[in-house]
């Protein structure tokens, strides 16, 4: 078994860490939060996040934290910028396997790392510069340092830095791994754990932790940041009305939509692990159950659906899928984690160093490749006139390459400055033969 994961763990670091200082960012949304990674680096560490030296309050700091150490220690390149999601994604790895032992079958972990490498939706993820990856793996830690502190209740106290921690990532919904304990209350094995003071003093600590940034953009800003963070995306997102049938298929659709192959596995084994509740009674494998339902039923009301809100559910469907695996299919799990699922990524590590492009677009190739061009030509800070319809997928990698601001909305028409003209000119002098040489 040990064998096994590190085997589909060695697998995983192949595959993610693959020419990833090659690709360019996306402009949606990687530049634009690798940009404010750079300015946190710039600025040092600060509670408030800027964006082309603005305050902005859509995110807490503490991603940015972690970006603006990248930055600093292997510079403001594309690797530094992936480089923390990817080492949260390998730890998401880790913590699942611990995760199965703790429920008592460590093969069910296995199996669930590797359902995660084949699914896209966790692999490009662990490859980008988003918050996807990140909210999971506090999420993931949480519940983890829950289950260690069933045996050792002492250890709930340390609840409070990963629910801190997911809270400075993503706000209101870094309360995820709350949602799942609230789910618990319909298991009597797991409900006496929330008599235990020490998990309420480390729920408690990780409320006041993850606060720490509200109180502080509040006194700060006052108005101007409740508004703009709990007015425009906290309620604007949450509130809304919609029909019940709409509310009740949002997610499953988005389940098939984007969380193939794991699902299938994940509903199954969610059933055999409710009709075994029901015939056995309540076990620690309600954590699984409620780690998936509770927070689909409670997103489910919200007026915004997006795949995104549901992403920290992932593991969660990983294991329910690897139990069932691990149990019912034992000889597909061994092939599938001894054979199938590391050639799958060894040859998608080959593509990604030697034909990216056919498993991804290289979005921002142009932006990347002239961004010395643009450097020299245009002084930091300059004001870019913007042509065109789309604003963000040209102003995000303008700021994070070449380090020049385009401000918000469409302006007259005016002469730019011609960058691909002169990387044009460049690249024909560099191809141009030189006399005396052959």
């Amino acid at each position: 078994r040990k064998r096994g994961f590190w085997i589909v763990l060695a697998a995983a670091a192949i595959v993610i860490t693959a020419g990833m200082g090659s690709l360019s960012l996306k402009a949606y949304d990687d530049c634009f939060y690798a940009r404010k990674g750079v300015e946190m680096e710039e600025r040092g560490p600060s509670f408030t996040v800027t964006w082309g030296d603005r305050p902005q309050f859509m995110n807490p700091p503490l991603q940015f934290w972690l970006l603006g150490a990248s930055f600093a220690l292997f510079g403001e390149n594309d690797f530094a910028a992936r480089l923390p999601a990817l080492l949260m994604a390998l730890g998401l790895l880790l913590m699942l396997y611990r995760i199965a032992h703790l429920l008592g079958d460590r093969s069910a972990g296995v199996v669930a790392a590797a359902l995660l490498l084949i699914t896209p939706v966790f692999l490009l993820n662990a490859r980008r510069c988003m918050m996807e990856i990140p909210l999971a793996f506090w999420a993931t830690g949480a519940l983890l340092v829950f289950l260690e502190g069933i045996e050792r209740p002492k250890l709930h106290t340390l609840f409070a830095l990963p629910l801190a921690a997911a809270i400075l990532t993503k706000s209101v919904l870094g309360l995820f791994p709350l949602l799942v304990l609230a789910g618990l209350l319909a298991s009597p094995v797991l409900r006496k754990q929330l008599r235990n003071p020490w998990l309420w003093l480390g729920i408690a600590g990780g409320v006041v932790l993850g606060a720490s940034w509200t109180i502080r953009e509040t006194m700060l800003f006052g108005s101007r940041f409740l508004d703009a963070h709990f007015g425009n995306f906290v309620l604007a997102q949450g509130m809304g009305t919609s029909s019940p049938t709409r509310a009740f298929l949002a997610y499953p659709r988005i389940l098939f939509e984007f969380y193939q192959p794991i699902v299938i596995a994940a509903l199954v084994g969610l059933v055999v692990l409710v009709r075994e509740r029901v015939r056995k009674g309540s076990s620690k494998a309600d954590v699984l159950i409620s780690w998936v339902l509770v927070p689909l039923a409670v997103y489910s009301l919200a007026a915004s659906r997006n795949q995104r809100y549901i992403f920290p559910i992932l593991p969660g469907l990983a294991l329910v899928g690897g139990f069932l695996m691990s149990r019912k299919l034992p000889r597909v799990s061994a092939a599938l984690t001894s054979f199938a699922v590391p050639l799958v990524c060894v040859v998608a590590a080959f593509l990604f160093w030697f034909r990216p492009t056919a498993l991804v677009s290289d979005w921002n190739r142009t932006y990347k490749e002239h961004r010395a061009l643009a450097r020299e030509e245009l002084p930091p800070g300059s004001t870019v006139p913007y042509l065109g319809g789309d604003y963000w997928t040209e102003a995000n990698p303008a700021l994070y390459y070449w380090g020049v601001l385009r401000p918000p909305g469409p302006l007259p028409a005016s002469r730019l400055p011609d960058l691909r003209r002169g990387a044009a000119a460049r690249d024909r002098s560099d191809r141009r033969p030189v006399r005396g040489r052959r």
